[in-house]
């Protein structure tokens, strides 16, 4: 993905998230929109057996 692509992504993200998101929110999803991209299954560590929610 070009860099402007990365960038123009990562506000629509940023945007998308509630006024009171943490850092953790923000790198989360960050993580899971990666691991899309990469065409990797994404798992839940604390819930083996279980995927991440994906709400943008």
């Amino acid at each position: 993905m070009p860099a402007t692509k990365v960038k123009e992504e990562a506000q629509r993200l940023i945007e998308k998230l509630p006024d009171d998101a943490t850092w953790d929110d923000l790198m989360r999803r960050i993580y899971v929109r990666q691991a899309i991209e990469a065409g990797l299954e994404v798992k839940n560590p604390a819930l083996p057996g279980c995927l991440l929610p994906i709400t943008f």
